[in-house]
């Protein structure tokens, strides 16, 4: 799932906006951002069976959705923080703001659509063994871990198959919410505002797939 395409996400981040002109009618301004934004991740209230926020953004292999079609992307080493204070997954800010393709200036944005998108989750990657153990792959080296004692007695050529796990959501209506606002705020050029969604607003909820599946079944993801 790596290297695909994901619209907008963010929490607590620091997002520096530096307009060069006060308004534009295509909703383009001259911008300077810093490379990542953050996706915090709160600590679940109701099944401590789940993974921890720290677990989320350690073990987090990629975050998919759905638009007109199921996308998704990775996440790499650099993209995670798993202090035990604020961790957090991070995105690049070209997932929220789109570079002008008429313009050659790399510091020209435009901000992306991203209404479309629902059911956020946040996924893993589990190698199921012919005997029915699991195993997780190491997003971050792209291995199964063997290297680093996770499994080291495990023979990974006899992983039978592997599955995907879900760890992790944004519910649709929070986002549509968040959405909805930080456009508004963009096209009345209050960056201010943007930069405190950006840094406030957007948090994953841990959840295992069972969960998922229930919230979906009642429409309620």
């Amino acid at each position: 799932m790596k290297n695909l395409l994901f619209v907008f996400f963010s929490a607590l981040a620091i997002v520096t906006v530096m307009i060069s002109c006060s308004s534009n009618d295509d909703d383009t301004y001259d911008v300077e951002i810093v490379p990542y934004v953050r996706l915090n991740i709160i600590p679940s209230n109701t099944n401590e069976a789940l993974l921890t926020p720290k677990q989320i953004a350690r073990w987090g292999e990629a975050i998919s959705y759905k638009e007109d079609e199921h996308l998704g992307f990775g996440f790499d080493a650099k993209q995670r923080d798993t202090s035990e204070t604020t961790p957090a997954l991070l995105l690049s800010c070209e997932f929220i703001m789109q570079r002008d393709e008429n313009q050659h200036d790399p510091h020209k944005y435009t901000f992306k659509r991203v209404i479309g998108a629902t059911d956020v989750v946040v996924e893993r990657l589990i190698g199921v063994l012919a005997n029915g153990d699991t195993i997780f792959t190491d997003p971050i080296y792209g291995d199964w871990g063997i290297n680093r004692g996770y499994y080291a007695d495990v023979d990974v050529r006899k992983i039978a198959y592997h599955v995907i796990d879900t760890i992790g959501y944004i519910p649709n209506k929070e986002l549509r919410a968040i959405v909805k606002e930080a456009t508004e705020k963009w096209k009345d050029g209050d960056f201010n505002a943007v930069n405190k969604i950006f840094n406030e607003r957007f948090f994953i909820t841990p959840i295992n797939g069972k969960e998922w599946r229930a919230l979906k079944a009642k429409d309620e993801q």
